[in-house]
């Protein structure tokens, strides 16, 4: 039986690794990748594993934004861009929005879809 069965999700036990994951300052002060390994190892048995999977499979990148790309609707100076694509999918995104043009849009999701939704996007199933 897997730890984490997306089939029965318990997400106190998601919550429990996700606080035991490393910390951007010790990812950053760490040498090399057997020391964050060791770091991983020491905090339980599924962390290691998770750390993994996450820096392995999620290619996507959050850039701070500043200034006039804010949206001051949102009310807050802590607003993120994620990229999520590679770089050949962004420049035909970017190709597309200067022909089609482009709108903020806010989905709302139940946690156990992010995953999907970042690395595959979010799917107009409507018709």
């Amino acid at each position: 039986k897997r730890y984490l069965d997306p089939d029965e999700p318990d997400y106190l036990k998601a919550r429990d690794i996700i606080t035991k994951l490393p910390s951007m300052q010790q990812i950053v002060a760490t040498n090399n990748e057997e020391d964050l390994e060791k770091i991983c190892a020491e905090r339980g048995e599924y962390v290691q594993g998770i750390f993994r999977w996450i820096t392995s499979s999620c290619s996507a990148q959050l850039v701070s934004l500043s200034g006039d790309h804010r949206l001051t609707s949102m009310g807050t100076k802590f607003q993120f861009l994620m990229y999520s694509a590679s770089p050949e999918r962004e420049q035909a995104f970017v190709t597309a929005k200067r022909t089609h043009g482009s709108i903020f849009a806010f989905h709302g999701s139940p946690i156990e879809n992010w995953h999907s939704i970042l690395r595959g996007g979010v799917k107009n199933c409507s018709g």
